[in-house]
């Protein structure tokens, strides 16, 4: 669905199909969040909880709060920029952005995959 939503974002540029892309997006960005959680809870050790947090907080939060904005900044590194009302400037964002998005998801998503594949092919030998 993150995919699907960043592909369709960078294609098109009137409002219901980025209005879908967005749902899309953000759909599967949660979803992907709540089951990495998820997995993080279901794999810790009960007495060690505590310890293991901070490994969820980091691959949830530190790293894509780094990693986005580098790679984003990179992106946008030529971008117009506007001038507000109150003098400040602003850079305009292009579709490039979702183009890196979705470039860095596969990154993240591709590797993955075999790994859970196998997870599910180990749970139907159970």
């Amino acid at each position: 669905m993150l995919c699907a939503g960043y592909v369709l974002l960078y294609l098109t540029r009137t409002v219901v199909p980025v209005f879908l892309g967005s749902l899309l997006m953000m759909c599967g960005y949660l979803s992907g969040m709540a089951v990495f959680g998820a997995m993080v809870r279901d794999h810790t050790p009960a007495n060690r909880a505590g310890m293991f947090q901070g490994l969820r907080i980091t691959g949830q939060v530190l790293i894509p709060g780094v990693v986005g904005p580098w790679i984003g900044a990179w992106v946008l590194r030529n971008a117009d920029t506007v001038i507000g009302s109150d003098g400040t400037a602003s850079f305009i964002p292009h579709a490039g952005i979702f183009l890196a998005a979705l470039i860095a998801a596969l990154f993240v998503v591709l590797p993955v995959l075999p790994e859970l594949r196998r997870g599910d092919l180990q749970k139907e030998r159970m």
